[in-house]
This record gives C-alpha cells, structure tokens and sequence, in this order.
C-alpha cells in the first residue's frame, strides 16, 4: 500500500477535478487519487472507481511522480490520413473537375496523389464537405405541378367511382377479423352497394 500525504489544497483541487474536468477518464483518475487522500483502502477505491488495483496503483505512481499535471495529462492516439498532406490540391481538383462515382474518385487520387484508399475514399469526400461525398450534388428533379391529384388521369378517377369498392386495404389479420367478416365490415362501410348485390 502506497503511503501519501495530502494538503487540504491538494484535496480541494483533486475534487474540483473529479467533478469538473472535461475529460471523463481524467475524472476517474483523480477520483481514485481523491478516494486515496480520503483515507480509503486500496480495495475500496478500486470498488468505488470501478477500476482493478493494478489501475489503482498507477494512478498513485503518476500522482506521485507528477502531481496533478501528470494525472491530468491526455495521450491518445488519433490517426490522421496520409490524404490530409493533399487535401487542398484534391479540393481544387474536384471542384474544377468533380468525379461521377467514388471509384472514379479513388482512381483520381491514386493518379494525383500516388495513395490507393479505395475503402476509405468515400469518407474522405464527405470530410471535403460533400453531402453525399461526390461532387456536385444530384440536380433537382423538374417541376412536376402536372402529376397532382387534380391533374390525375380522369379515367381512374371514374374506375375507382363505379368500382363502389372502398379503397383501404388492411391485412385481415391486423383487424383480428376473418377474411369472409372483415372484407364484409368494408364493404358495409363502403359508400355504394357492392355491384350486383342485394343489399
């Protein structure tokens, strides 16, 4: 068990930096370290945290070792793509000359740029600021005022008219009906007699 002293400011910042800190693993790190000037065991911490004891005692080291700067410290790795050295030159290209198709757009940059990214090409368009990562974006479709419902074809109109059959369809089953009863249910609710019945 690791034996250390802590000041009431020590404590205050360590708290201030469980409960503030942007970072959620940072927070946990001083939590266990917070835990630790409050006394707790070992075990107890690790419970509390939800962190091994192996964990538990690197948090201590680093604390030790350097302070809160060291416990506040974040080293994650974040990739960056060898297309990003390229990234203006490839921007003008595809605004001067966008590509159809993603695979067109693969083969551009392999030409341009010497990288093959077939899987990730996709990705990098959208990062271009591309909707759909192919530039330009689709073209609208014409105005289509004509394919309104009172434009429709008058002779369906007049079909669906003397048909006298009610246009809602439900599966039989959704009604909790047999076929025979639900069919006759929409035909009692339908407007017209059925044709060359009596009713």
């Amino acid at each position: 068990m690791l034996q250390m002293e802590f000041t009431a400011q020590e404590r205050d910042q360590l708290y201030h930096e469980t409960f503030y800190n942007p970072d959620p693993e940072v927070r946990k790190r001083c939590a266990t370290v917070y835990c630790k000037a409050l006394a707790l065991p070992h075990k107890d911490i690790g419970t509390f945290v939800r962190v091994s004891q192996p964990t538990v005692r690197r948090y201590l080291k680093a604390y030790q070792a350097g302070g809160l700067a060291q416990l506040t410290q974040v080293n994650r790795y974040t990739p960056t793509s060898e297309l990003e050295a390229h990234r203006t030159a490839l921007t003008a290209e595809f605004q001067a000359h966008p590509p159809q198709t993603v695979n067109e757009a693969a083969e551009r940059i392999e030409q341009k740029t010497g990288l093959r990214r077939s899987p990730k090409v996709r990705q990098f368009l959208k990062s271009l600021g591309t909707k759909s990562g192919i530039f330009p974006p689709k073209p609208t479709l014409p105005n289509t005022q004509h394919f309104s419902k009172k434009n429709c074809n008058p002779a369906w109109q007049k079909r669906n008219r003397v048909s006298g059959m009610c246009s809602l369809w439900m599966p039989p089953t959704l009604c909790g009906c047999p076929l025979s009863v639900s069919c006759g249910v929409l035909r009692a609710f339908s407007s017209r007699p059925p044709v060359g019945g009596n009713a």
